[in-house]
Formats: C-alpha cells, sequence, structure tokens
C-alpha cells in the first residue's frame, strides 16, 4: 500500500505530540517495514519549520534528513498549484495534498485534519485509527 502522509501525522510522530504520537508512528513504522510512505516537499518543509522551534538546528536537520530516508518525497511544480487552485476546496495546503495524493498513486492519504477528512477525492482520506484497522486485521 501507498500511504501519502499528511504534515500533522508526521510531526505527531516526530515530536511525540501525546495522545497522537503512538497512531503516527505505528503508521510511519508500517510505511517503512510493509507499506511505501510519501509526502510532498512542501510538508517536508513545513516538518522543518516546526521541528527547528522545537529543537536545535543540528537535530532539526538530522530528524529531516532521517525522514527523508524514510520516506519517498515528492516534488511540486506550477501544474499541481494550478490543479490544487481548481479544486472546490477553500484551504490550498489541503488541495496540494490531494493533488499530490493522486499525482503519486497513493492507495490513500493519512491525516488528522478534520477538513481534509471530509473532502471527497479519488484517493480516499482517512484518520490515522482507519488506516490502522486496514493495516492490521
Amino acid at each position: 500500500m501507498k500511504i501519502f502522509v499528511d504534515v500533522n501525522i508526521a510531526l505527531d510522530a516526530l515530536l511525540g505530540r501525546y495522545p497522537f504520537n503512538e497512531t503516527a508512528e505505528k503508521i510511519l513504522i508500517a510505511c517503512v517495514d510493509a507499506h511505501k510512505g510519501c509526502m510532498s516537499v512542501n510538508g517536508l518543509t513545513d516538518i522543518f519549520y516546526v521541528l527547528r522551534k522545537s529543537m536545535d538546528m543540528p537535530s532539526a536537520k538530522a530528524a529531516v534528513k532521517k525522514f527523508m530516508e524514510l520516506m519517498e518525497i515528492i516534488s511540486v511544480d506550477e501544474e499541481d498549484c494550478i490543479n490544487a487552485l481548481a479544486l472546490p476546496v477553500d484551504d490550498f495546503e489541503d488541495a496540494l495534498v490531494i493533488i499530490c495524493g493522486k499525482k503519486t498513486n497513493a492507495d490513500c492519504i493519512v491525516t488528522r485534519d478534520e477538513g481534509l477528512i471530509k473532502i471527497k477525492t479519488v484517493v480516499p482520506i482517512m484518520t490515522p485509527e482507519k488506516l490502522l484497522e486496514l493495516m492490521i486485521p
């Protein structure tokens, strides 16, 4: 299964944000062990931005570098942005997540963003709990 990981899931795991960290960590481990995880490059920059506020610069860089080794990082180009703007979605960041999930042929997008979860798309969007139910029967 190919899983497009939203930024909030990655940050839950990387920062140990209770009570969300346990499910986020399980998803990231599954992305390494049995599935394929991916994220957009702009998501990666968002992660770095948050991490550098929570830790020193060398630690933030090391965390992002390690995360890059575990995930496929997807580029975002002008066409992706145009396609995201064309979606009937008010949140541009959410629209870009949808476009990138589709672009990568992801089987699903995993997020805790309630607004994003409510959007009906070609690529199913689900909570971490729902994804774990599917991954671990």
